[in-house]
């Protein structure tokens, strides 16, 4: 009988199909787990000098223009209103540099500058190549909009990357975007 077909004794079984992940033996190496944590970390070394680069930068160029919430110059709220914006447009300024830095390398090998380094890539689970706007969407727009959320960004950083440690070696942002990383 075809895992398809349903079945004639009962027509309300659902469908036998196989919906593991589509790994052909031999052909993929999946990386590593430490390999995937060197690439992280770069990537993440990256993106924290863009950060701090661009909040110092803004910073001094809101004192150097007087901007605050208030008339009184740059008293208590004057400050947090400058730290607060200042952050914000540094954190959403990095993470364009960070996908201009790396548009090039994720659409023509699915790499970042880390992964580059570390000789792995991001595939689709069938180990085909993927579309580098659903990996800049999927993999890493949406993981930094919840790590943006106070409380539930923690629980759901320390839970996607504990992930990895499954036998697929997949973390919840590769869950999400349908993707595993792979030795080149």
């Amino acid at each position: 009988m075809d895992s398809h077909s349903v079945d004639p004794n009962n027509p309300y079984l659902a469908p036998a199909t196989n919906v593991a992940d589509i790994i052909v033996p031999g052909k993929i190496e999946l990386a590593k787990r430490f390999v995937r944590l060197g690439a992280f970390t770069i990537n993440s070394l990256v993106f924290i000098i863009l950060f701090y680069v661009l909040i110092f930068i803004l910073s001094f160029s809101f004192m150097f223009f007087n901007i605050s919430d208030t008339n009184s110059g740059f008293s208590y709220g004057g400050i947090a209103y400058m730290w607060t914006l200042s952050s914000i447009l540094a954190f959403i300024g990095a993470f364009i540099l960070f996908i201009a830095i790396n548009f090039q390398l994720l659409r023509d090998n699915g790499q970042t500058f880390g992964k580059h380094i570390f000789k792995i890539k991001i595939v689709n689970n069938d180990g085909s190549s993927i579309n580098v706007w659903w990996i800049i969407f999927f993999r890493y727009f949406l993981q930094w909009i919840f790590f943006l959320i106070p409380i539930i960004g923690f629980i759901y950083i320390s839970i996607n990357y504990l992930l990895i440690f499954r036998k697929s070696h997949k973390c919840l942002h590769d869950n999400i975007a349908n993707t595993i990383v792979v030795k080149i």
